[in-house]
């Protein structure tokens, strides 16, 4: 267990002892959203041939995070490695009672702590477009708008991205107008 603040801790678990929290708490955290399971909208069959196509992509790394009020689960957060620089935050949540507390905002320069010293370039999350309780914290945290979805399963979402390389930073507010490359910068620019 490492702390957080207060009584609140939080602890790298393993998928077996992530799951049975996470299913029997999900739909409590998350009451009032409207999402659209695509899974129901495959054959046996379908399902079947994309487990075997997931078979294709190695074993990326995986990051399951338990959440704790004296040491009494409160809630998780969970992710996983797309490629050989990105992260994909998947889903956190905290029950109700030990919501807007600042648990999050403290949970998050945790794991961007793990998922650096991992090696990762990129984090990156989707939330609903609307969903200020999360966008806020992490813009403030240093992420960045890098992509808006319609989503079969949720609707409209925000992806978020946190870059590791203060470069990848400059090239991002180079491409959106916010920064105006210096001499040193220019040098990447291909075509200056």
């Amino acid at each position: 267990m490492k702390a957080l603040f207060d009584y609140y801790s939080y602890k790298i678990l393993t998928v077996q002892e992530f799951s049975p929290f996470f299913r029997e708490n999900r739909n409590h955290v998350f009451t009032d959203d409207l999402d659209i399971n695509d899974e129901d909208f495959y054959s046996e069959l379908d399902l079947e041939k994309m487990k075997d196509l997931a078979q294709n992509l190695g074993k990326p790394y995986y990051l399951y995070i338990g959440l704790y009020y004296k040491n009494e689960q409160i809630g998780w957060s969970f992710g996983w490695q797309e490629n050989r620089q990105k992260f994909y935050m998947c889903n956190t949540g905290i029950l109700k009672a030990h919501q807007n507390k600042g648990i999050y905002k403290k949970l998050l320069p945790e794991i961007l702590n793990i998922l650096q010293e991992k090696g990762f370039q990129e984090v990156y999350s989707r939330h609903k477009a609307t969903n200020n309780k999360v966008i806020v914290p992490k813009l403030q945290a240093g992420f960045y708008i890098t992509k808006m979805e319609i989503s079969i399963s949720f609707g409209i979402l925000a992806h978020l991205s946190y870059f590791f390389n203060e470069k990848n930073r400059k090239a991002l507010q180079f491409w959106t107008g916010q920064y105006r490359p210096n001499e040193d910068f220019k040098k990447y620019i291909n075509g200056l």
